[in-house]
């Protein structure tokens, strides 16, 4: 059965009759036509006395919470304005709780049941996709901020807020913020972007971040003091004639200055967005004229102080660029006089994003853009020349749209210099001018003008003239500049520091946490920060507590004279001596990776269980090193490989006969991708510099023999460097070192300082042209 219309308004009208009538101005106990000013105070005296931490009456809480309703609708001028004509006005709405009684007129609900069937109202018109968001909102949240409210079909409560957000709307765009919805249930991936919990959720996007609005409670009022909140902070100066020079003389850093005049004490609402917008480019200042320190200011400027007015100054910060004075500035009329002043009159080139701006890329000859780009050095910030380039533009007689001049620091941006001083450049470019042609994003066409910049006055109008020739005859012909090249994009040289910017997102994370905790989730959020903490702390200590238990252990084995014992399978690093075989050689020597290096003892039979013991202890402090592995050669088995690896090493048509005793202790650094080895012998200390030089030449001439340089006699001799007989008394490892005999158990004494040298570059290096086979069985 169909009911019309008016059948439901009438039977809703019976349902919910309206119990009391509702007046703001009575509740706070002020006229209608007091000023903000009154009721404020007003506001302040009913809400300090019914507090409910201050007034114990059962209906304190509900008195309160009424005296705040009637402050937000009597704040906001256009709700008050809606009272006053019609009597009525929209309840605030409560996100999560919704109000006593029955929440919805009769018009509310025919409201949403038209928004049900037709999907015409103001939501749908402006919702948009997670393409658009991440598309258009994300990036151009950088020069101006979005509001979001996250809605659905069956959403009671934004039906309420309807007619708030149709305000907010309005105003907003008026001023340079973009205002749109987000459907939840259509767009459930953008929803759980956002973090939508609860509908309806207003965010707002800044910076390339979301911001939670986090009240229950909106309103108009409410809603533009969040967004102040979130976006005023570093935008303003506050310019008083104490720090109005240091202020104005500031665009050495490459920004132009906003100065705004107004009677309201703090910043309005547009003038926000429009620094936020040129906050790149432009440095803003705000000046109070109803304040006595505006005064000074006020004359110097010839300012109303009635009036609106906006300033664009830039080198001279008595005479601004531009001047903007009305009783109330429109923001674009404010943004269309910024855009056509955004740069300074000799702008520096301090970014790739200030490059494209001024010298855009263009393909074409005929309408190519140039560039005169003054060289400078960034120790002297504002050189001469410099102050004559910037006199001449201010008087240029050739004028072109698609003619810009600028300066850049040849040590800030030396990658982007550096293919430009390649061909043709001057052999100090510091004061020269470089005349490019962007064809595209790298590739540029450029000259160089042959003189530097005049600075004495009577010898500008040479630079003037022959620099002015050379750019008439390129903007008017199609001739190519003589020179082509690629670039690399420029430094950023207003980019933060590094600490800065980790403490900025540590602070955004921690903002981000808190909009996203409720009281209820704080005690497990807290609790589960407490537990990892707990665990994170509980495993150093453990971890702690053990290194202790076995460096105590280690001290005990030292001073019982033995080898304290190692953990296996506990992370603690150890070393492996690997045997060089048929099926080891590939992967310790032919297979090296670059950079890797093998340390190969020699030993024989006899001999290997000492010096491996003795090799183990002295190299166990590089165990970590994962570029090093450490392996022994018996010669039983390699010495045939080990003559053969020497073999390049001497001069042609050389034979070559080892005694293996003379090889025992010998150790090789074996680089396996390079192609080289190094060689320690303890009876033939290595010689550097001019000396060791000498005595391999000597060695290769012939005339001591072609093994002695590398730590072994030529002839077979049966004598043996290495004596088993017993050790004379009170003999000294140096003592043994320096006889004839020399004691097994001082072969290695002198490796720990080898391998110093070996690390350190300063050991000689014998190269090979391949690495021989090692056919050991």
């Amino acid at each position: 059965m169909h009911f019309p219309t008016s059948c439901i308004t009438v039977l809703l009208t019976l349902l919910i009759l309206p119990t009391s009538s509702w007046n703001p101005y009575e509740i706070l106990g002020v006229e209608q036509n007091a000023d903000s000013s009154t009721i404020k105070k007003a506001y302040k005296q009913r809400a300090k006395e019914w507090h409910p931490d201050k007034n114990s009456a059962p209906d304190a809480e509900e008195k309160f919470v009424e005296i705040k309703t009637a402050y937000e609708v009597l704040s906001d001028p256009e709700r008050r304005r809606n009272y006053d004509n019609t009597g009525r006005t929209e309840e605030t709405p409560n996100f999560r709780q919704p109000p006593r009684g029955h929440p919805f007129s009769p018009d509310d609900l025919l409201h949403h049941f038209a928004f049900r069937r037709h999907g015409t109202m103001l939501f749908h018109k402006q919702s948009i996709t997670l393409r658009q968001y991440e598309n258009k909102v994300l990036p151009s949240s950088r020069t101006s901020p979005t509001l979001l409210l996250a809605f659905s079909e069956w959403c009671f409560s934004c039906v309420q807020m309807e007619p708030v957000w149709a305000t907010l709307s309005e105003e907003l765009g008026n001023v340079g913020i973009g205002v749109s919805t987000v459907h939840a249930e259509h767009e459930r991936e953008l929803a759980g972007r956002l973090s939508v919990d609860s509908l309806p959720r207003v965010f707002l996007v800044l910076d390339g971040r979301v911001v939670r609005y986090p009240r229950d409670e909106f309103s108009f009022a409410l809603v533009i003091d969040f967004i102040r909140s979130k976006m005023s902070p570093g935008l303003f100066t506050s310019l008083t004639p104490s720090n109005a020079d240091t202020f104005l003389a500031g665009w050495t850093d490459n920004r132009v200055r906003l100065v705004l005049f107004s009677q309201r004490p703090e910043p309005r609402l547009r003038y926000i967005t429009l620094a936020y917008k040129f906050r790149a480019s432009a440095a803003a200042a705000y000046v109070p004229t109803l304040s006595a320190d505006s005064a000074p200011l006020l004359a110097t400027y010839g300012v109303p102080a009635r009036a609106e007015t906006l300033l664009v100054l830039k080198e001279a910060p008595n005479a601004p660029a531009a001047t903007l004075s009305m009783d109330q500035l429109p923001f674009n009329t404010m943004v269309d006089v910024v855009e056509k002043n955004r740069f300074l009159v000799l702008p520096r080139l301090s970014s790739q994003s200030v490059l494209d701006t001024l010298c855009p890329t263009e393909a074409s000859r005929a309408r190519r853009h140039l560039c005169a780009v003054l060289v400078a050095r960034s120790g002297d910030p504002q050189t001469a020349r410099q102050a004559a380039l910037r006199e001449h533009v201010w008087t240029a007689r050739l004028t072109s749209p698609r003619l810009r001049y600028a300066y850049i620091y040849m040590d800030k941006q030396a990658k982007f210099l550096d293919n430009l001083l390649k061909e043709s450049s001057p052999e100090d470019p510091v004061g020269h001018v470089l005349i490019l042609w962007r064809q595209d994003s790298k590739r540029v066409q450029y000259d160089w003008t042959e003189d530097q910049w005049e600075t004495k006055p009577d010898r500008v109008n040479q630079s003037v003239r022959r620099l002015e020739d050379r750019l008439r005859l390129l903007l008017t012909s199609t001739e190519l500049l003589p020179h082509q090249t690629t670039v690399q994009e420029l430094v950023d040289e207003h980019a933060h520091p590094l600490l800065r910017r980790i403490a900025s997102r540590l602070y955004h994370l921690w903002e981000y946490v808190l909009d996203r905790l409720s009281r209820d989730e704080v005690v497990p959020a807290v609790s589960v920060v407490a537990t990892i903490v707990f665990l994170i702390a509980g495993g150093y200590l453990m971890a702690y507590l053990v290194k202790m238990e076995e460096e105590s252990i280690q001290s005990r084995y030292r001073a019982e004279g033995r080898t304290p014992p190692t953990r296996s399978g506990t992370g603690t690093a150890q070393l492996r001596v690997h045997e060089m075989r048929v099926e080891t050689y590939n992967g310790l020597v032919r297979l090296l990776k670059p950079g890797c290096r093998t340390i190969v003892l020699l030993v024989d039979a006899d001999s290997k269980a000492n010096l491996l013991a003795r090799f183990h202890r002295i190299v166990w402090p590089y165990r970590k090193n994962k570029s090093l592995m450490f392996a022994f050669v018996v010669l039983e088995r390699g010495l045939e490989w080990y003559r053969r690896l020497l073999m390049p090493s001497l001069p042609d048509n050389q034979q070559l006969n080892i005694n293996p005793k003379n090889c025992i202790g010998t150790v090789l650094s074996i680089n396996g991708y390079r192609k080289y080895f190094c060689m320690y012998h303890a009876k033939h200390a290595e010689v550097g510099g001019k000396a060791g030089a000498r005595r391999r030449r000597t060695a290769k001439g012939g005339a001591t023999g072609g093994g002695e340089f590398l730590g072994f006699d030529e002839d077979d001799s049966s004598s043996s460097d290495v004596e088993t007989g017993e050790k004379r008394e009170h003999r000294t490892a140096r003592a043994a070192l320096s006889d004839e005999v020399l004691f097994e158990e001082h072969l290695l004494d002198g490796l720990g300082g080898w391998l110093d040298r070996l690390f350190e570059g300063q050991t000689v290096r014998y190269h090979v042209k391949y690495w021989p086979d090692f056919t050991g069985k």
